[in-house]
């Protein structure tokens, strides 16, 4: 390896994306926006998911915990609901409702997410022409050293909406709209760059 060779990793972690999809559905249970619904639509009313300040403060501490988990990459594989099983389950209620929420969530989640419309669509974000010019401007920007030359990417399928996105030397969060979207590319590249540092 060259000792200024700049790479970009990303992937979309398992355990990541799992507390977007219970965001999601919170957000669609308490109706956070009444105009337009978010992935997953489903009845959570039986799931026993916590009330809403409960909520959130545990989506919050979960979410922290899950992020520095993530930074060891040997943290998130396919297991990660099961493995980590107590850490979703404080998303929910300590009742019979509470524990067959946590199921019915992880295996819808799991349903989608190890399909092709899953894990696989979102990482494939980052494949093609407009993605190798993103990686030429923010190679010609950002300064490597033989131990600092990776940014690490955890694409999300969707936006974060109880807490902000996560931003650490050479790690970053990225809801895959924000990849998309051409308007948000100036925006978008000095996030990375401010990233590698």
């Amino acid at each position: 390896m060259q000792e200024n060779a700049f790479e970009i990793e990303v992937n979309a972690p398992y355990a990541l994306n799992y507390m977007v999809f219970l965001q999601n559905i919170y957000l669609n249970q308490n109706r956070y926006q009444e105009d337009r619904q978010v992935f997953p639509y489903v009845d959570s009313s039986k799931w026993g998911l916590l009330g809403n300040v409960q909520f959130v403060d545990a989506f919050k501490e979960v979410w922290e915990t899950l992020l520095q988990k993530n930074l060891n990459k040997r943290f998130d594989h396919n297991g990660i609901l099961t493995d980590e099983k107590a850490l979703f389950q404080r998303l929910f209620q300590g009742t019979a409702a509470g524990v067959f929420g946590f199921e019915e969530s992880s295996k819808a989640f799991l349903v989608w997410w190890i399909s092709f419309a899953g894990k696989i669509a979102v990482e494939r974000v980052f494949e093609g022409d407009a993605m190798t010019k993103l990686y030429k401007e923010l190679a010609g920007l950002v300064k490597t050293t033989r131990e600092n030359n990776r940014l690490n990417i955890a694409l999300l399928y969707d936006s974060l909406v109880l807490c902000g996105s996560f931003q650490q030397s050479w790690y970053l969060t990225l809801p895959i709209e924000d990849v998309f979207l051409i308007n948000r590319r100036p925006e978008l590249l000095e996030l990375m760059r401010n990233s590698c540092n």
